[in-house]
């Protein structure tokens, strides 16, 4: 008998044992959680431990639970020939960034409401019509590129900073969608009640913090050098600023910042 051969099949054999188990434990876990119901009682039970934990909920929680799948997408190279529509080239110094680019504007322009800014940058910025306004201060405002279900994805943005009430210079990132007729698979996602109770029961958010905000979107790692797959998610955003992407499939925590 050829023992190096046996033992290397053995190892094999155990290393597939526990791909499988580990594979078992993980799709347990998952269906455990998606298939949470929410009832007075667990209901009860959260609010008891938000309590304990002297934890405030001050956002609203979605009641939408959409069904969603995956997206394949990968960050628009805008080409030189782009700037040149609506004499952008005239009036702004591109910044190539790696995903997106920087516009500095030669002559800051001036704006009285909110509503003036949102016009120009209608006409600065590109595919503007897709983005929603996430945020706003007296440095600068945020938008988010929107899903077509009208889901945002999260990190598709447009920065605008201002300065005096002028637009001083942006930066935009747009995501563009890749085998779009590819049929994927949907799945119906956990509640944000779910998300929630999932963070906080993992000790995740700490004592003494604000719940501000609970939004569903799309957000994804690295796939390749340029093509990524982008996952529906939870994100909960505490008062210190800080937010925290629960999977909104099996409800693992994808990411906190």
């Amino acid at each position: 008998m050829d023992w190096s051969r046996a033992k290397t099949i053995l190892i094999l054999s155990f290393f597939l044992l526990d791909l499988v188990l580990g594979y078992q434990l993980w799709s347990s876990r998952s269906n455990e959680i998606a298939g949470s119901e929410i009832t007075d009682g667990t209901i009860e039970e959260f609010d008891k431990l938000l309590t304990e934990r002297n934890i405030h909920v001050s956002a609203e929680i979605p009641p939408i639970t959409p069904t969603l799948s995956t997206m394949n997408v990968k960050y628009k190279v805008f080409t030189d020939e782009s700037f040149l529509q609506n004499g952008r080239n005239e009036r702004q110094v591109i910044e190539r960034l790696e995903e997106g680019f920087r516009a500095i504007l030669n002559t800051p322009i001036p704006y009285a409401s909110q509503d003036e800014l949102a016009i120009i940058m209608g006409l600065e910025a590109f595919y503007f019509d897709q983005y929603k306004l996430t945020n706003a201060s007296v440095n600068g405002f945020s938008w988010t590129q929107q899903q077509k279900d009208g889901f945002p994805l999260f990190d598709a943005k447009l920065h605008v900073f201002v300065k005096d009430n002028h637009i001083i210079q942006f930066e935009q990132r747009y995501y563009e969608s890749v085998n779009e007729d590819t049929e994927q698979r949907k799945d119906k996602v956990i509640s944000g009640f779910v998300a929630l109770r999932t963070l906080v029961e993992g000790g995740h958010v700490p004592e003494y913090e604000t719940v501000t905000d609970i939004k569903l979107g799309f957000h994804g790692q690295q796939f390749s050098s340029e093509e990524q797959v982008i996952t529906p998610v939870w994100r909960i955003t505490v008062q210190s600023g800080q937010f925290y992407d629960v999977n909104a499939f099996n409800g693992s925590i994808e990411k906190s910042k």
